[in-house]
């Protein structure tokens, strides 16, 4: 068999690494769950109120609706929505009614009330809308008030709802979620869907189909989610026709946005973030232990010349190895990041991108195979098991816990002010140049934040693909590159 591949089975197949496989796994879904669960507990931040209508059904009575979704349109279940209808009449008010709904799994949580606590010839009455948190401790969030009075007057037969949400798919985009609530139907009939950018100064009603960007035909939803091309800040006109383009049924705006923080900043990709960076120390003491187990170990024994006694060269040894340890790296990173963003999905109903996924499955593999070849490296510079261990905890302590600290004191050392341009500078680029630092840093100049350094955007400070690239080959290929070397040339 091919040196290659019997390295590369043997490792994959090893008990060592199935079961730093099974832990690695283990610990990324419960520490998954447990801050998707706590942050479904402890805050609001994404929640919306998509739709509230007010229909006449066919007791004569009136029903309130709320649809409640995350950012991303999809229903949120379970929580409590307090629903106050107050009308006003003569200067006085008078309550109508007070009412405490949960949303079911679909979203939605209604409420009817009868029309005799209706005074039509009042200002019109008013419903406040607010989302209480599921933790006791915390307050409920005022996400909307309604006002009913038009439409308990005009009896509307249907009523479409337009509200602005995420484009799972593409991060940096936005897209629309439009609703229908019929008196006698539950879903919409056909209709053509229009988009057409306006002025921000816009205000007329209706600004008909002559310049407008045909989206499509849609019909038999309560709710569709439609991703149009768009462009940042510009305001848009949402037009709903007849299937005839007859008959305008509907007019709703929206300013498109580039919700810049769709991976790094909403609290699903935050949940994702913070399991990947306790999943790359991890990861880091994986690269360590495979380092030292398939090849440190076997070197400082001497259990590696029995091996170059086959028909095998040194060559051919480290480079085998090396290669099944870093395939070795990728599963688990693959995994570990797969089932999480897996996870996210079915707790928190997000869909993660899968270029955000790629990219911390990238980052977490070339910090490991960095460790990876620092390990190869030092087992060519050391004389034993015992020092080689000693390499290995100093380098782990060196950069996962002392460069953080070394990237503060440096610069004040060097005489920069705490603060200054210079200091920032000399902050940012030592961050950047930590073997640790490469998933969180390629997160953030994808995505043009810099919530690690918290020190504005990396383009500031020189730092984008490119020299990003540079510097995950200087961790990977340098210390790797080095220990062939030496394995060649040397022993």
């Amino acid at each position: 068999m091919n040196p290659v591949l019997h390295e590369m089975r043997r490792a994959l197949t090893s008990k060592s690494v199935i079961i730093l496989l099974v832990v690695l796994i283990s610990l990324v879904g419960v520490l998954t769950y447990a801050f998707s669960a706590f942050g479904t507990q402890t805050t609001a931040s994404g929640l919306q109120v998509q739709d509230n209508a007010v229909l006449l059904n066919a007791t004569g009575n009136y029903t309130v609706v709320n649809y409640i979704t995350n950012a991303y349109g999809a229903p949120i279940q379970g929580y409590q929505i307090q629903l106050n209808a107050t009308e006003y009449s003569d200067n006085r008010s008078s309550n109508l009614f007070e009412a405490n709904l949960t949303t079911s799994a679909s979203g939605y949580a209604n409420y009817t009330f009868s029309h005799s606590k209706v005074n039509s010839s009042s200002t019109g009455p008013q419903v406040d809308i607010s989302i209480m948190s599921n933790n006791p401790g915390q307050q409920g969030i005022n996400l909307a008030s309604l006002a009913l009075y038009d439409q308990l007057n005009a009896k509307d037969p249907f009523q479409y709802t337009l509200s602005l949400i995420s484009d799972p798919g593409h991060p940096t985009s936005s897209g629309f979620l439009l609703s229908y609530r019929s008196i006698n139907s539950g879903s919409s009939p056909a209709v053509n869907l229009f988009l057409d950018k306006q002025p921000q100064s816009y205000s007329g009603i209706n600004p008909g189909l002559k310049n407008a960007t045909f989206l499509g035909t849609y019909s038999g939803f309560s709710n569709v989610a439609v991703y149009p091309s768009v462009n940042t800040s510009d305001f848009y006109q949402v037009l709903v026709y007849n299937h005839n383009n007859t008959t305008s049924l509907y007019n709703g705006s929206f300013v498109a946005t580039f919700n810049s923080g769709s991976p790094v900043g909403t609290y699903e990709s935050i949940v994702l973030v913070l399991v990947s960076t306790i999943t790359g120390y991890i990861l880091i003491l994986a690269a360590i232990f495979v380092g030292y187990f398939i090849y440190g170990k076997d070197r400082a024994l001497g259990v590696a010349d029995s091996v170059l006694a086959m028909p095998i060269s040194r060559k051919g040894l480290i480079l085998s190895r090396y290669v099944s340890g870093s395939l070795t790296m990728l599963v688990l990173s693959a995994a570990s990041m797969g089932l999480a963003a897996l996870l996210i999905h079915v707790l928190q109903g997000a869909s993660i991108p899968l270029q955000f996924v790629a990219i911390l499955i990238l980052g977490l593999t070339s910090t490991a195979m960095s460790f990876l070849g620092l390990m190869y490296l030092f087992s060519h510079l050391t004389k034993s098991t015992g020092a080689l261990i000693g390499v290995s905890i100093f380098l782990f302590l060196l950069f996962t816990i002392a460069w953080s600290m070394l990237a503060v004191f440096v610069p004040m050392i060097l005489g920069f002010t705490p603060g200054s341009a210079g200091y920032n500078q000399m902050y940012v680029v030592l961050i950047f140049m930590n073997p640790t630092s490469i998933t969180t840093v390629a997160t953030e100049v994808y995505y043009s934040s810099i919530s690690t350094t918290g020190i504005l955007s990396p383009s500031m400070y020189g730092i984008n693909v490119y020299s990003l690239s540079a510097m995950i080959l200087l961790w990977v290929l340098v210390p790797i590159v080095l220990a062939f070397y030496l394995a060649i040339k040397r022993d």
